[in-house]
């Protein structure tokens, strides 16, 4: 216990840090990382007779050198920088241009919807031919089963799974659309379709692979842009309003966890405390044990960029080569408490260069975590969808959950991010933009040039 009260107070004193340092910005990529981490430890603290739970000293150094690395790092970023004086700027130009509206193209955002449907109808079809379920339910469990188990689900035809990730990009899109409107109070009207094009991503995440994390990632991706847009316009970290909204928000999805595990056919949650803790502080317990035992079962493969190395070996041709993390495997229990098969960030960089990969990994985290923020704030413009800041809000969950798994770079270097990246551009053209009219002006030019020649 007494150990878990340190490490605890140690990463209480650094978020206190990381909020009085940016004063008027709150969601850095540093408080997600350390917020997370304080709420999993608090968590440990309520479990650790009954798991009999009592951190290493390799744990506790793992973890204290780790965060205070991704302190130090964004601090010096943010100084260098010059980022504080940066937010002032943009706030100023707010309060001094009038145009604060973001225009769309109304026809295509209604077109987008009933794409959408139809995609999502596409996909249920599959899932019900697929798995020969009688049940929705039943159909999405039984895929997942295949895609993660038995490794013999058959992939969707390109004619659906293209259109389906691209649907799945838009709703980070109507997720800035949405939380711009509201912010600024306008197109009162339109909100209703950036709603729905916003939750039609969610239920496609969801079907598929029956994972709750995609619906987590839109709302955490939704409060982020929320909270730097009203950033920006105000130039203070937060009003009581977003504290009640933030609060009502989390409330819902710890009482929804288990009626959607339901929902999903993945059987009824029998203990909602052990389940709800197994989530909030197992990956503790588990980088614990992992790192008491190390290790565990040697492997020379990466871990931290295992999804970036099958990227590669798919980009030559050697598919053969794809090869997954053995702890993804391994199921670990607490005094008979399941704690499941995560084992926080820190597990990840240990076992590819112990102390040293702790360091050089989470510096690198907090360097790349800085620079989205840098860039959200150099191309801002508030009658635009800010690209940068889109992406922001979409990584900033990986942020919130380096507690839970190392989805941090299991995210950032895939070919799923890059292309999100490109089809994210093409959307905001598609959506805000009049491309035939600057088809038709570009025709009209080279007919002028010919005529003058």
């Amino acid at each position: 216990m007494i150990s878990i009260i340190f490490v605890l107070f140690i990463v209480l004193i650094l978020l206190s840090i990381s909020i009085l340092a940016f004063k008027n910005f709150l969601l850095t990529p540093q408080f997600g990382i350390f917020f997370g981490f304080l709420v999993s430890l608090a968590g440990c603290m309520m479990v650790a007779a009954e798991w009999e739970l009592s951190l290493s000293t390799v744990t506790i150094a793992v973890l204290c050198i780790g965060l205070g690395i991704v302190m130090i790092v964004s601090l010096l970023f943010q100084n260098i920088f010059r980022l504080r004086h940066r937010l002032y700027r943009i706030s100023s130009n707010i309060s001094n241009v009038g145009n604060n509206y973001i225009s769309v193209k109304k026809r295509r955002i209604m077109f987008w919807m009933v794409m959408q449907f139809v995609i999502l109808g596409f996909v249920m079809m599959f899932l019900m031919q697929q798995t020969k379920a009688l049940t929705l339910s039943s159909a999405i469990n039984t895929y997942r089963r295949q895609l993660l188990i038995t490794n013999d689900a058959e992939l969707m035809p390109l004619y659906i799974r293209l259109p389906r990730s691209i649907c799945i990009y838009s709703g980070y899109i109507f997720t800035y659309l949405l939380a711009h409107s509201l912010i600024y109070k306008y197109s009162s009207k339109m909100r209703i379709f950036y709603f729905i094009n916003m939750i039609l991503p969610c239920v496609n995440t969801l079907i598929v692979g029956g994972s709750r994390c995609g619906i987590v990632q839109y709302i955490i991706a939704f409060i982020t842009i929320w909270f730097v847009l009203y950033t920006f316009k105000e130039h203070k970290m937060i009003s009581t309003k977003q504290v009640i909204y933030g609060a009502g928000i989390l409330i819902v999805l710890v009482f929804s966890f288990g009626t959607v595990q339901s929902f999903l056919g993945r059987g009824a949650v029998k203990d909602v405390r052990d389940y709800l803790y197994m989530y909030l502080s197992g990956s503790i317990y588990n980088l614990n044990y992992y790192i008491d035992h190390f290790p565990i079962q040697w492997d020379p493969n990466n871990y931290t960029l295992i999804n970036f190395y099958n990227f590669c070996f798919r980009l030559t041709g050697n598919s053969d080569y794809n090869y997954t993390s053995y702890l993804a495997a391994l199921y670990l229990k607490a005094n008979g408490h399941s704690t499941g098969n995560v084992y926080t960030m820190f597990a990840s960089y240990y076992h590819d260069g112990k102390m040293i990969g702790v360091m050089i990994y989470s510096a690198l985290m907090a360097y790349i975590g800085q620079l989205m923020m840098y860039l959200s704030m150099k191309t801002y413009k508030n009658n635009e969808i800010n690209i940068p800041l889109v992406l922001y809000g979409y990584i900033y969950f990986d942020f919130t959950q380096s507690f839970f798994a190392n989805r941090f770079y299991g995210q950032f270097f895939t070919d799923t991010f890059f292309k999100m990246i490109i089809f994210l551009i093409i959307l905001k053209c598609f959506f805000t933009r009049n491309v035939f009219r600057i088809r038709l002006v570009l025709k009209r030019s080279s007919c002028m040039k010919q005529d003058i020649v």
